[in-house]
């Protein structure tokens, strides 16, 4: 076993294969000189401690169909300096980026529904946590055009055309208009969008 850990720190840069769906538990351990890896969109998970002490790693891609980040996934990979999570991603493990020494950004996608516990303990640099820098709705002009034609700065009788209230016509509606928005992430959709 001890030989087998001699060969996988030797190894610089790994491509995994097409048919490869979920990189296994510990599957990167220790791999110290591992500097980049190329990820296939057929991949799903990404296990627990799979690039844990990959001291090296300095550049990897999420691909855009894992939806699960194990716990230790990326631990301890001092050379990453900033890491993109895809909007596939709504699982990310305890401790998953633990004590990256050198990571200062990272951009998380929309759909996260599980953050772990410390999920970035000891990344002494990081300044600048995103959360979804794609933030926009997806029918952003519809969703504009309604604001428009509320407060009157716009007419369209195909967007109010089935209420015939002569007060939303004239955009006296209201004054304040109250949105119930299901996302963080939708609220931050609709400031930029009224700005």
């Amino acid at each position: 076993a001890n030989n087998n850990r001699v060969y996988l720190n030797a190894v610089k840069s790994v491509r995994i294969g097409s048919g490869v769906t979920s990189i296994g538990y510990y599957t990167f351990y220790n791999c110290y000189s591992l500097s980049f890896v190329t990820i296939p969109n057929g991949v799903t998970n990404i296990s627990t401690s799979t690039f844990y002490y990959c001291y090296s790693l300095a550049y990897i891609v999420v691909p855009s169909n894992v939806t699960s980040l194990g716990s230790y996934a990326f631990s301890d990979c001092y050379s990453l300096a900033s890491i993109s999570i895809p909007n596939s991603v709504t699982t990310i493990g305890d401790f998953a980026f633990k004590d990256h020494k050198n990571l200062k950004s990272i951009d998380f996608g929309r759909n996260i529904f599980y953050l772990g516990i410390n999920p970035f303990i000891g990344c002494e640099k990081l300044t600048n946590v995103t959360f979804d820098s794609n933030k926009k709705f997806k029918y952003e002009q519809e969703v504009l055009d309604l604001l428009q034609v509320i407060d009157g700065s716009k007419e369209d009788e195909n967007i109010l055309g089935f209420l015939n209230y002569d007060r939303i016509k004239d955009g006296k509606m209201c004054r304040h208009i109250v949105f119930v928005l299901p996302f963080c992430a939708s609220c931050d959709a609709l400031e930029d969008l009224i700005r």
